[in-house]
């Protein structure tokens, strides 16, 4: 069986991971991980994998796979693991995993600015923006409680790259927890500084996420290797012409 999954000429999608109900690909930047009804655009992977289950192409054929649902999100331009559900029990039991804050995640990010500490934690409310649809801002009081745990791995002279764990799962929470401290991860639209950046693209990626398989209760770890463009960025940065 094939580790990629041919969704069309440009996007082919590498498999993580896989069980009779689980299925975790590494998700490229660019690809929108929400349902179809959601966009039309050709950017949405959801639709591309329901369009590839009516079409009974060979990724579906072969796996069995009728019934395909993300289990979580992550943000259109962040890149790593992405775990879908191949039937309705299976997303009922990861949902009610994610919900009780069982699925362990872990990110990594690279960011401007210096951090202060080695290790450190943000608690700040998130909420909608009263005035920018798709954005969210720091509301203590209004907003939904959110925790994120953060390390740093390495600095460098006006960057630092970052091991990010957030406890809560709140939309942008880990670019507006790090924006809120001088540290904007790079080429964040939303968060960011403007600034010119290291790599084209938000330098967020998924990287693990650490579960219980909800029916075997066996231990399952994922992790998504680092796309060409995040270490290319680091790979820079390390030299002392750029630094």
């Amino acid at each position: 069986m094939s580790t990629l999954l041919q969704l069309s000429r440009e996007w082919r999608i590498e498999v993580l991971y896989e069980d009779p109900g689980l299925l975790a690909i590494n998700k490229p930047s660019g690809l929108i991980a929400a349902p179809e009804g959601w966009s039309r655009t050709r950017r949405n992977l959801m639709l591309y994998l329901m369009e590839g289950i009516e079409r009974r192409a060979y990724w579906a054929v072969s796996r069995g796979i009728r019934w395909i649902k993300n289990v979580h999100r992550i943000d259109a331009d962040t890149s790593g693991v992405l775990l879908l559900a191949k039937n309705p029990a299976t997303l009922d039991r990861m949902s009610a995993l994610w919900e009780r804050r069982e699925v362990r995640k872990g990110y990594i990010a690279l960011v401007e600015g210096t951090p202060h500490e080695t290790k450190f934690q943000v608690e700040r409310g998130i909420a909608p923006h009263p005035k920018r649809p798709g954005m969210m801002v720091l509301d203590d009081k209004l907003g939904k409680p959110a925790q994120t745990l953060v390390e740093v791995m390495e600095q460098f002279s006006r960057h630092a790259l970052l091991r990010v764990k957030p406890i809560t799962g709140r939309t942008h929470q880990i670019r507006i927890h790090l924006a809120s401290l001088g540290l904007p991860i790079v080429s964040d639209p939303l968060y960011g500084s403007g600034r010119p950046a290291p790599m084209p693209r938000l330098g967020l990626h998924a990287e693990r996420l650490r579960f219980e398989q909800p029916f075997t209760h066996k231990p399952v770890e994922i992790v998504a290797p680092w796309p060409e463009d995040l270490r290319k960025a680091v790979e820079a940065l390390r030299k002392p012409s750029t630094r």
